[in-house]
């Protein structure tokens, strides 16, 4: 991950690598270190047969367990540690892959965020819009129908006005 932000360039993601490494790595390193070597140093733990207490803690029965061997030797235990540092790696770099993914997956869940709500504003805009168009439409109905009624009542008085000189006309004659 560390290498993953140094490529990138981002200092705040290479800080928070190394943090990682220390806090995730650095006990276990410390771990395999004392086990190794908690009686080659003298610590007294009680175990006579050397470091070989520490290597019965990382690997059960594995070579030299109170001086017997049990078909092992040095090339075999470097093996097994060495595959032990190797499945190590593997899973740093498998949470350092998944770790990636999540963040990806977060941003990409940012930016979705970021969009529905950009469609919310829209669609109070839109909302808003429609009231005001409605209004409109309610404000222009009621004028079309009072210049109706006023056209109605026009054409009313007209006609009446037509009968009324139409009757006139007649009685005259």
């Amino acid at each position: 991950m560390q290498g993953l932000a140094e490529v990138e360039g981002n200092q705040m993601k290479i800080k928070d690598a190394s943090q990682k490494i220390e806090r995730d790595i650095g006990p276990l390193s410390k771990e395999v270190t004392r086990a190794l070597n908690i009686n080659g140093n003298g610590n007294g733990n009680g175990n006579e047969n050397g470091g070989e207490g520490g290597r019965e803690e990382l690997f059960a029965q594995v070579p030299g367990m109170h001086g017997r061997d049990y078909g092992y030797n040095s090339s075999d235990m470097e093996s097994l540690i060495g595959s032990s540092e190797d499945m190590l790696r593997e899973s740093l770099s498998l949470t350092m892959e998944t770790e990636q993914i999540g963040n990806v997956t977060i941003d990409q869940m940012g930016r979705q965020r970021e969009q529905l709500q950009g469609a919310n504003r829209n669609i109070i805009r839109t909302r808003e819009i429609v009231e005001q168009a409605g209004s409109i439409l309610q404000e222009m109905s009621r004028k079309a129908f009072k210049n109706k009624l006023f056209l109605y009542i026009c054409v009313g008085i007209l006609i009446f006005g037509n009968f009324w000189a139409l009757t006139r006309l007649f009685k005259k004659s």
